[in-house]
């Protein structure tokens, strides 16, 4: 993000920052922990991916950020990402929240489960894809995705429409709202609710 997030938002108290965690995949990428409202979170850019630590097999950015939440015992996740547009109606830095997932992804790894047994970790099986929508089903936790359109698909508008003036006031424009979004619902988010089931809808395919 464009802003400093979480320790520039008013309310939030930093504990940490730059925490790195062991994982069986490797270090994790560094951690910030922090409280807002009484609430405390785990906060990670992008995905975890550094550039140490990629987000391919083996041992990727979402295998060790999993396998942290897992451990920390994480109950509630929020991601933002990037998407493009097969919509006019959607323009480049206009907001979309996701509710549902297609993955056609093929070069990330198969799940968290797969990836520990290659550690020598006993899990019993799956056959699912992995997404961190897919990774956040693993550990039972609920998963939410702030997405911003950050392009135009192929042929959606005309070849004279130019990406730079898109992106000119991007940040600006993108940055702190989504921040402010962000920690408007850590402030509002019941922890122990669990009336959506995703506890119990978990696929028990990992270590406890």
């Amino acid at each position: 993000m464009g802003v400093d997030f979480p320790g520039a938002l008013d309310g939030v108290e930093v504990h940490e920052e730059g925490v790195v965690y062991g994982t069986p995949f490797g270090p994790s990428a560094p951690f910030t922990t922090a409280s807002v409202g009484g609430i405390e979170f785990l906060y990670v850019p992008f995905h975890g991916i550094t550039q140490e630590i990629r987000n391919v097999e083996p041992d990727s950015a979402g295998e060790r950020l999993f396998y942290v939440l897992m451990k920390a015992g994480v109950t509630k996740i929020i991601g933002t990402a990037l998407c493009g547009s097969t919509n006019s109606l959607l323009d480049p830095t206009d907001v979309v929240i996701p509710d549902g997932f297609v993955d056609y992804t093929t070069k990330r790894p198969q799940s968290l489960t797969r990836s520990l047994k290659r550690k020598g970790v006993e899990v019993e099986s799956t056959m699912y894809r992995l997404h961190e929508v897919f990774f956040a089903r693993e550990i039972g936790a609920c998963y939410a995705a702030l997405e911003l359109v950050s392009n135009y698909g192929e042929g959606l508008v005309s070849r004279e429409w130019s990406g730079h003036d898109a992106f000119g006031d991007f940040l600006d424009r993108w940055s702190p709202p989504a921040a402010e979004a962000i920690l408007h619902a850590l402030r509002n988010m019941d922890v122990e609710d669990d009336s959506c089931g995703c506890s119990r809808y978990r696929w028990r395919t990992i270590i406890e």
